[in-house]
């Protein structure tokens, strides 16, 4: 499994959004860390409930932004964001250890899901910091 990476390109300029993607970054790229390894399997459920909580604050925190300087896409934005939270984050890591490729099969969803996310929040930001709110 690769390691991601949050590159420049993906960096939007807004601190506490940039800070957030990479944190979710790095709570993905531990949770390979201990598919890869014999670890206990019982801190890769404790990760994704971290990452969960973390979404739920991140998506918060972006529609606050949103609010405030009066996002036209608010609503369409915050419509993904509801689908990611009852799609992606809808996990169940007990098939995992019987069967670590469940757990790969995640981690890559999430990696996947996360750089869309990132792609999707352009706009979004560009709106923002056109309206001085970084």
């Amino acid at each position: 499994m690769e390691v991601l990476e949050l590159d420049p390109s993906l960096l939007l300029g807004v601190k506490e959004i940039d800070e957030q993607h990479k944190e979710l970054v790095d709570l993905i790229n531990h949770s390979r860390e201990i598919l890869q390894s014999d670890q206990d399997l019982t801190e890769l459920a404790q990760i994704f409930h971290r990452l969960e909580q973390l979404v739920i604050h991140h998506f918060s925190a972006e529609e606050l932004l949103m609010v405030k300087y009066k996002y036209p896409g608010l609503k369409h934005h915050k419509e993904m964001h509801d689908i990611s939270v009852n799609s992606i984050f809808d996990l169940d890591v007990s098939h995992i250890a019987s069967d670590p490729s469940v757990g790969t099969a995640l981690v890559d969803q999430l990696s996947e899901w996360l750089f869309n996310h990132i792609k999707e929040d352009v706009d979004m930001v560009t709106y923002l910091k056109s309206k001085g709110a970084c």
